[in-house]
């Protein structure tokens, strides 16, 4: 899945996968279920190039994640990030980290609304669990939403993590996962009472990561804001029609293949399925696409490869 390819959740129990050259394709990964799906792409070889997808159910439903490679359309990881009985919900996401001083791909599973802020994390060649933490006080019963940025030169990635109940934000690096990098509130938190969505990565090519949060459903929908990784304001603005409160959840991917990621918002529940994405620098809508005829809400995956201006 080079620069440009494309991996969204269509909300109705179906991802849908446009590749890089043209190709379109749906699948179905849990067969009877046709709701919102979480979903993220993943190298699962090291290689820059996302060689699979990662994909739970958002909920309610037992907190089973599956990792489809993106060549065969088999399964290659079936696994239940958290007791099978919790039926909250699971954001993923995966990729490149450093733990220790080697490079390592993980999966990240984030424990949704009605539970500890769990994050559990597994080795995403063979599915073994490498630990978990709490991204907030244990107190907290928020449940949280997770994101794992794109690696910088030297292989560092940063694990991000947000609540569901308001826009407080986190980051972490995994060899110190007890210890907060950033803590911040992205919004107002008494307009965010369903929390927010987030991703990050490095948006203008300068070796530091960029925070993306997305307002979910309420008073600060439809909202996009970009800060630096210790939580400094670095531009805001509306994904979609002011009027919209249904929330955005946020992804990166170079969609022109420029060599410039770009931020996607993807809408939230209430209209049919929409994915804009923007242009980091001048922030100018680059391309808006019709995912589906669903008003669940649709999520979009990360994929940080970028064109043959900026490889990474």
């Amino acid at each position: 899945m080079g620069a440009g390819s494309l991996v969204a959740s269509l909300g109705n129990g179906k991802v849908g996968i446009w590749s890089d050259n043209g190709d379109y394709q749906e699948i179905t990964p849990f067969p009877g279920y046709t709701g919102t799906l979480n979903v993220n792409t993943l190298t699962r070889s090291g290689n820059p190039t996302p060689d699979s997808i990662i994909v739970s159910v958002s909920g309610p439903s037992s907190p089973h994640v599956l990792v489809v490679d993106s060549m065969s359309g088999r399964v290659a990881l079936s696994f239940y990030a958290f007791d099978p009985k919790f039926l909250g919900g699971v954001t993923v996401a995966g990729g490149v980290t450093k733990l220790g001083n080697d490079q390592t791909t993980v999966i990240l599973c984030g424990a949704g609304s009605g539970s500890a802020p769990a994050v559990s994390v597994f080795d995403a060649v063979d599915g073994f669990t490498l630990g978990a933490f709490y991204a907030f006080s244990e107190q907290y019963k928020g449940g949280v939403r997770v994101a794992l940025s794109s690696p910088l030169t030297d292989g560092t990635s940063y694990v991000v993590v947000g609540s569901t109940i308001n826009s407080h934000v986190v980051s972490f690096l995994l060899d110190d996962y007890n210890t907060a990098v950033s803590s911040f509130y992205a919004f107002p938190p008494e307009n965010c009472p369903s929390g927010l969505y987030v991703t990050a990565a490095d948006l203008d090519n300068n070796g530091q990561i960029e925070i993306i949060s997305g307002a979910a459903m309420g008073k600060t929908s439809p909202q996009v804001a970009v800060f630096s990784l210790e939580g400094k304001l670095k531009k805001a603005f509306n994904a979609f029609d002011m009027n919209f409160l249904g929330g955005v959840r946020v992804a990166v991917d170079d969609i022109d293949a420029d060599g410039d990621l770009d931020i996607l918002a993807a809408s939230g529940p209430g209209a049919q399925g929409t994915l804009n994405a923007f242009n980091y620098n001048n922030l100018e809508l680059i391309d808006s696409v019709f995912i589906g005829d669903s008003v669940n809400g649709v999520v979009a995956g990360n994929n940080f490869v970028t064109g043959p201006l900026s490889p990474i």
